[in-house]
């Protein structure tokens, strides 16, 4: 029950939000919902699902690296 009640209120957002980006009215806004808005949010929770599984399948490698002090003589060769 609840998670429905997020989900109409998502619909109505993105409807609105919508409509004011591209300054469009509909004559039923319930019929812009069924046709498009629920394809749409099913769209960008897949999408966010993907990303959410990308980052977590990452592996952050923080260590320190090391570097010897002859590479930096060597980086830093040509600058006068």
């Amino acid at each position: 029950m609840i998670m429905a009640k997020k989900k109409k209120k998502k619909c109505i957002e993105e409807l609105s939000l919508y409509k004011k980006s591209k300054g469009v009215d509909y004559e039923n806004d319930y019929a812009a919902i069924k046709r498009w808005v629920i394809s749409r949010l099913q769209e960008l929770e897949l999408k966010n699902d993907k990303n959410i599984k990308y980052l977590n399948s990452k592996k952050s490698n923080c260590e320190q690296r090391h570097y010897s002090k002859d590479f930096f003589k060597s980086l830093y060769k040509n600058i006068p």
